[in-house]
């Protein structure tokens, strides 16, 4: 993948960022979130650009590019999605045939994202971080029994967030590594409805959540003040979830879940091109 984008010399910016999935159902990948990086969800991060405390997620070895100044990167995506519904849901209950009906539902999600990077000294940059790399999100039927897509699905929700420390070090004027530690939060909820029989119509919920360390560490090589290429590896995270499920008119009971994230690595080339252009190749894994 190729980039083009003008470096934006602002310490502190809010951005907003759009963008329709095809599919929620499998959630995305949101990224590090960036005042000058990439906003758009996609499974690449740009491992070589470090414009700002940002890069702590995509590569920490790139905070020592930061010219030994505090640095703080805001920047909010809001995700706009429209989905759309068209089919039949198996109801097993007794005397129930399954159900057709189509539905289109739109949903707006936002996921905010942090840095904060502190110069130690000429060779060490610390950097705090809150993100939420993945995520997803949807609500629909709206309790339109005409319609029935709420006995597929009327609330869903899916998050992974992290908080975590971050650390660059400059080895000479041409190599610098990287490495982070951060607590990983996961949770999802989701909701239904059920038909119970003489037009009565039952909700059930599904509430998981579960914490577990996540960390990455990078690597950037300078081969001119203004190329560079960078190498990192996010660590895949196994989430363990707990909680309850409960059903209207029936109770509750606990519930589990185990989700694997994957692995994430990246190699970039970047090269700046003056002060206000920049650009580079990422291949992602």
């Amino acid at each position: 993948m190729m980039r083009l984008r003008k470096k934006i010399n602002l310490i502190t910016l809010l951005c907003l960022s759009f963008y329709i999935p095809a599919s929620m159902a499998g959630g995305f990948y949101s990224g590090p979130g960036s005042a000058s990086n990439d906003l758009t969800a996609g499974p690449l991060n740009n491992a070589a650009a470090g414009y700002d405390s940002s890069t702590a997620f995509s590569n920490p070895a790139a905070l020592t590019l930061l010219n030994q100044d505090r640095n703080l990167a805001m920047s909010t995506t809001l995700g706009f999605v429209t989905q759309k519904f068209n089919g039949t849901v198996a109801v097993n209950l007794p005397f129930y045939r399954p159900i057709t009906g189509q539905d289109t539902e739109n949903t707006i999600g936002v996921l905010p994202s942090l840095y904060y990077s502190i110069p130690i000294n000429p060779k060490w940059v610390v950097a705090l971080g809150v993100n939420t790399p993945f995520g997803s999100f949807s609500a629909t039927g709206g309790g339109n029994i005409n319609v029935n897509t709420q006995y597929y699905s009327t609330f869903g929700l899916f998050l992974v967030n992290d908080a975590g420390v971050y650390v660059g070090y400059q080895i000479n004027d041409k190599l610098s590594i990287g490495g982070g530690i951060a607590a990983e939060y996961m949770q999802q909820k989701q909701s239904n409805a059920v038909p119970v029989g003489f037009g009565l119509v039952a909700s059930q919920s599904l509430t998981v959540s579960d914490f577990q360390p996540a960390g990455n560490i990078g690597i950037l090589y300078q081969f001119t003040p203004q190329t560079r290429v960078g190498l990192s590896y996010r660590f895949s995270v196994s989430h363990h979830m707990t909680g309850g499920s409960s059903m209207q008119f029936l109770g509750s009971a606990p519930a589990s879940i185990n989700i694997n994230l994957p692995a994430i690595s990246s190699l970039s080339l970047h090269h700046d091109f003056n002060n206000q252009w920049g650009g580079g190749f990422n291949i992602g894994i």
